[in-house]
C-alpha cells in the first residue's frame, strides 16, 4: 500500500465508520417499529399474542439470520459497499410497505423482506471496519458501530412512539422506509470499498477461495468461539424478546401512554444499555492484557448479574421502579457485549471473521427473535391467559432461565481460551 493510499484511508475511516455507524441505526429502528405498533396492530386486525410474536420476532428473523451466512461469503469476494447500500435500499422498501398491509400475512411477508434486507449490513461493515482500522483500534471500532444498533432502538421509541401517536402506525411505517431509501442513495455516494478502489489500496492481494464448508467446519471445531457463538445467544434472549415485547406489556400493566413509553425505554437505554456496552469495552481491553480469559470471565459475569435484575424488572408494579430496574438489567446485560465480540475476533482465523459474525448473529437472533417471542406469546395465550394483563410477566419469567446456559457458555469458552494467543483454541 502507498503512502498516499494509507494516507486517504486513515482519512476516510471514521467518515465510513460513521455512514456504517448511521446505517445500522436505521436498520434498527425499521426493525423495532413493529414493537411500538404491536397494540395498534393488535386493535385493528384482533391479532393474538402469538400473532404479534410472529410479526415482531419470527418474520424477521427467520431470513436475517438465515441469509447471513451466505451473504458474508458474497462479503468476501465483492463489492461490500454495494451489499450494504443494496440491503439498506431493500428493507426500506419493505418498511414502507408494511404501511399498506391489509392483515396478517401482508405483514408477515413485509417483515420477511425486512429480515432479508438487514442479513447483509452487519456482516459486510464488519469485513469493512477490519479493513479500515488497524488490528490493535479494531475493538474500538467494533464497539463504536455495536452503539448504533442501540442508537437505533432509543430513536425507535422516541421517535417511532411520538409519530404513531401523532400520525398512526401506517404512516409511521411509511415515513422511515422512505426516509432509509434516501439514505440509501447518500450513502452509495459516499461510502467505497478499499478491496475496489482504484488506487490500489487493497495491494492487489488475491484472496483464497475456500469452501463454506471447510469454513464452517474450523468454526465449529473452534470450542472458544462455540461458547461465545451459543453463549451471546443465550444471553440476549431476555433483552430481544423484552423489547419484542415492551409495548404490549407496559400499556397492560401501567397507565401510560405511547409516548411515554417511548421516552422512558429511551432514558433506560441511554443511561443503561448504551454506557454499559462502552464501559464493557474499556473494562475487556484492560482486564485482558494478562490474559484474554478476561474478556470470557466478565461476559459471563456481567450476563450472570443481569438475571435477577430481569426478574426484578418483571416483577415491578410501579412504573417508574420498572424502567428503573430495566435500564440496570439493559446496563450489565450490555456490559458483555464488547467482550463476546472481541473473542470472536482473536480467536478465528481472518478469513472466517465475517462467517463467525453471521454465525453469531444467527444464533442470537434465532434465540432472541425468532423462537422466544413467540415461546412468550404462546404461553401468554394459553398456559397463563387466566392471568389476564399479567400473562407476558409470566411467560417473560419462562424464557428467563435460557440466560443461565448463556453463563455456562461463556465459561467454557473462558476454558478453552489459551493464554493470550489470538488465534488458537484447545
Amino acid at each position: 500500500m502507498n503512502k498516499n493510499t494509507e494516507h486517504n484511508l486513515k482519512r476516510s475511516r471514521y467518515t465510513v465508520l460513521a455512514v456504517l455507524m448511521a446505517a445500522y441505526v436505521v436498520s434498527v429502528v425499521d426493525r423495532g417499529i413493529i414493537s411500538v405498533v404491536m397494540s395498534d396492530l393488535q386493535r385493528e386486525f384482533l391479532f393474538t399474542d402469538t400473532q404479534l410474536a410472529l410479526l415482531g420476532g419470527t418474520a424477521f428473523a427467520l431470513f436475517y439470520a438465515t441469509l447471513g451466512i451466505p451473504v458474508a461469503r458474497l462479503a468476501d469476494r465483492w463489492n461490500r459497499c454495494y451489499i450494504v447500500v443494496a440491503s439498506i435500499a431493500i428493507f426500506s422498501v419493505a418498511t414502507a410497505l408494511s404501511g399498506l398491509a391489509v392483515g396478517f400475512w401482508s405483514l408477515f411477508i413485509c417483515r420477511l423482506m425486512v429480515g432479508v434486507g438487514e442479513s447483509g449490513c452487519t456482516p459486510a461493515s464488519h469485513s469493512l471496519i477490519a479493513d479500515f482500522f488497524e488490528r490493535r483500534e479494531l475493538g474500538r471500532a467494533l464497539g463504536l458501530y455495536s452503539i448504533g444498533g442501540l442508537l437505533g432502538i432509543l430513536t425507535g421509541h422516541l421517535l417511532g412512539s411520538f409519530l404513531a401517536a401523532s400520525l398512526g402506525w401506517r404512516t409511521t411505517f411509511i415515513a422511515f422506509g422512505l426516509s432509509g431509501v434516501v439514505f440509501a442513495l447518500l450513502s452509495l455516494r459516499i461510502l467505497f470499498d478499499p478491496r475496489n478502489d482504484s488506487t490500489g489500496a487493497s495491494d492487489n492481494k488475491v484472496r483464497e477461495t475456500v469452501s463454506l464448508g471447510r469454513v464452517m467446519g474450523s468454526l465449529l471445531n473452534n470450542k472458544p468461539f462455540l461458547g461465545v457463538l451459543f453463549g451471546h445467544g443465550m444471553a440476549l434472549v431476555c433483552f430481544y424478546t423484552m423489547f419484542v415485547w415492551l409495548y404490549p406489556l407496559v400499556e397492560r400493566s401501567f397507565d401510560l401512554r405511547k409516548t411515554q413509553i417511548g421516552q422512558l425505554a429511551a432514558l433506560a437505554l441511554m443511561f443503561g444499555a448504551i454506557p454499559g456496552m462502552y464501559l464493557g469495552g474499556m473494562l475487556a481491553d484492560h482486564l485482558s492484557r494478562r490474559t484474554y480469559k478476561w474478556m470470557a470471565w466478565l461476559a459471563a459475569g456481567w450476563t450472570l448479574i443481569s438475571i435477577p435484575l430481569f426478574y426484578s424488572t418483571l416483577l415491578a408494579m410501579d412504573f417508574r421502579l420498572f424502567f428503573l430496574l430495566f435500564g440496570l438489567f439493559a446496563f450489565c446485560l450490555n456490559m458483555h457485549h464488547a467482550a463476546a465480540y472481541s473473542i470472536v475476533q482473536l480467536v478465528v482465523l481472518d478469513g472466517e471473521r465475517a462467517t463467525a459474525v453471521a454465525l453469531v448473529l444467527l444464533v442470537s437472533n434465532l434465540l432472541g427473535y425468532a423462537l422466544a417471542p413467540v415461546l412468550v406469546g404462546y404461553l401468554s395465550d394459553t398456559v397463563f391467559v387466566s392471568m389476564g394483563n399479567l400473562s407476558l410477566r409470566y411467560g417473560l419469567g419462562v424464557i428467563g432461565v435460557v440466560s443461565l446456559g448463556g453463563v455456562w457458555m461463556f465459561l467454557y469458552s473462558a476454558k478453552h481460551i489459551i493464554g493470550s494467543s489470538t488465534s488458537k483454541s484447545q
